[in-house]
């Protein structure tokens, strides 16, 4: 048991301190979503019973994780954690999400303790990585629409 609880720790999964900064939450966010869909694919990949049943776990532990970051982070910059229902609400999640990854936390103590500590180097590279991996992404999932919606043209086919 104390193993487990070490591992969780290292990755950040299930820890409950009261907040999480902009640079951890973007890098522990993204891997727990990485991880959460390679379980899900491997579910519906995978065909022994009890090997489907291990990953439905995980992608449960993972999607419980990804809330709790959630509920820290809201609580990084002063918010109660039920604001992490308005995810559900489409166009107004995005614009959630995004405000997550822009607005810098409360400096010092507020009404959710004391700041997380400071994001390591690698922290910050992984962090501009994703954030231009995402842009990237973004840039081209919309040009891919404009091909498709404007001139007839499909590209993934």
């Amino acid at each position: 048991m104390n193993k487990i609880k070490r591992i969780c720790a290292k990755f950040g999964l299930l820890v409950l301190s009261p907040r999480v900064s902009r640079i951890k939450f973007i890098v522990k966010y993204f891997f727990n979503t990485l991880l959460a869909s390679a379980a899900v694919v491997t579910i519906f990949i995978c065909e022994s019973a009890i090997l489907k049943a291990l990953f439905i776990i995980l992608t449960s532990v993972l999607v419980v994780n990804m809330v709790i970051l959630t509920t820290k982070r809201l609580h990084d910059i002063n918010l109660s954690g039920w604001w992490w229902l308005l995810c559900f609400i489409p166009v107004v999640g995005q614009i959630l999400f995004l405000a997550l990854w822009i607005i810098p936390g409360t400096k010092g103590e507020n009404g959710f303790g004391s700041p997380s500590k400071e994001a390591s180097k690698l922290e910050a590279v992984l962090a501009i990585l994703i954030i231009a991996f995402v842009v990237i992404i973004q840039i081209f999932l919309t040009f891919v629409f404009i091909m498709q919606l404007f001139m007839g043209i499909s590209i993934m086919s």
